[in-house]
């Protein structure tokens, strides 16, 4: 998870990244290797560093911010939580 928005202490938008180093050692993902969720509600604890199950309806369009590409998924969440990590 690389936070993007807070909606008071929750995430309510975010990245969800192939791995923890995109965020700061591994330079920028390719374009296939996330992708940008918004959460519903309340939103979701900052937990980054740790593997998340996310569920909800996932989008495959060309996103586009300010005439430039920036994506090509993204999710409408219903949740997210700890993923099992065996």
């Amino acid at each position: 998870m690389i936070p993007l928005e807070y909606t008071g202490k929750k995430v309510s938008k975010f990245i969800l990244a192939m791995n923890q180093n995109t965020c700061c050692f591994g330079g920028n993902p390719q374009i296939h290797e996330f992708i940008i969720v918004s959460v519903a509600g309340a939103g979701a604890n900052d937990e980054m560093d740790i593997p998340l199950r996310v569920k909800g309806v996932l989008h495959v369009a060309v996103i586009r911010n300010q005439g430039k590409l920036s994506g090509i998924y993204s999710l409408a969440a219903q949740s997210v939580t700890y993923a099992p990590t065996e």
